[in-house]
């Protein structure tokens, strides 16, 4: 019954308050048809994605975790005069990515780099990569901690950090299964994220997935 509730929830909110337009339809589409992972974030966690992004209303935008581009196309609405940097390592997934940005009318906007995303971001350190004013992690949640510690260095006081799937499934709560390492290193980056002294954050819970199941979106703060 609660798993219902939860549906009929995440319908109805999607219904009156996703605003998704064509080109977000579109990527959703064509992801699908390309077959893949079915991982992408919800059309009400993209709203909610847009909003905070068009109240922040950044210059610099980093994503890491590509996917489709789905995430990117909310961002990229929020903020039309902003530079968007998402990083994708699949190859495949990427090209998919592209493909949507080109529709949408937006590619020339977005800088997609392919490739491992921890180098990456080693690299934008070495290079002395400006920082960014908000900085959305949507990537493998094994790696979140080391991501983490580059982020920081790629950030300024008032940077908006946004993780995505802070909740992982099938654990109970904070109580992650030994055989489960995506779950305990999520649970690990959780705790680091609230004892940090140079940020502040709160985790927002969502519904997630055709499921419903109940997330949570990280909204960090750099001090």
């Amino acid at each position: 019954m609660i798993e219902d509730r939860n549906k009929e929830i995440k319908e109805y909110i999607s219904e009156y308050f996703s605003d998704e337009d064509e080109a977000l339809s579109n990527a959703k589409k064509s992801s699908h048809e390309a077959s893949l992972p079915k991982i992408a974030i919800s059309e009400n966690t993209g709203k909610f994605l847009y909003l905070l992004a068009k109240l922040k209303n950044p210059h610099r935008l980093l994503e890491i975790g590509t996917l489709g581009g789905y995430s990117t196309l909310w961002l990229a609405k929020a903020c039309p005069e902003a530079k968007i940097t998402t990083l994708e390592i699949n190859h495949e997934h990427a090209e998919v990515a592209r493909q949507n940005f080109i529709k949408a009318g937006v590619n020339h906007k977005i800088d997609l780099i392919v490739g491992d995303g921890h180098e990456i971001l080693k690299r934008f350190i070495s290079q002395n990569e400006a920082p960014f004013d908000l900085i959305f992690l949507d990537a493998e949640k094994e790696g979140y901690i080391d991501y983490l510690e580059d982020i920081l260095q790629l950030s300024k006081p008032g940077t908006l950090l946004i993780t995505d799937n802070l909740i992982p499934r099938g654990n109970p709560i904070n109580k992650p299964h030994d055989y489960d390492f995506k779950a305990i290193k999520t649970y690990e980056y959780n705790k680091i994220l609230s004892e940090h002294k140079g940020m502040e954050t709160i985790l927002v819970p969502t519904l997630n997935g055709e499921d419903s199941r109940i997330d949570a979106l990280g909204i960090s703060l750099i001090l």
